[in-house]
């Protein structure tokens, strides 16, 4: 299964009959040696805000990255970052 549907999980919360995604994998970079923690990230909620849910989008969005990389060590974004 590709990193970034590993790094976030689909989360209910029964007492407040909510649903959200939250970033649960600690993410290592050159700023966080040790990882983020994860403890203290944000959720996006499945909840209609004006026009949009962005629970859904993100939900949406997971199921079309690609489970593998699309280039011999790189990952599998579906929107990568642009070359500068």
């Amino acid at each position: 299964m590709n990193e970034l549907k590993k790094d976030f999980k689909l989360i209910e919360d029964k007492t407040f009959k909510l649903s959200y995604w939250k970033q649960v994998r600690s993410e290592r970079d050159k700023n966080h040696r040790e990882g983020t923690n994860v403890d203290e990230t944000g959720v996006i909620p499945c909840m209609q805000l004006g026009s949009i849910n962005p629970g859904e989008l993100f939900g949406e969005y997971l199921k079309f990255v690609p489970s593998e990389g699309t280039m011999e060590g790189r990952g599998g974004y579906l929107f990568p970052k642009p070359g500068m």
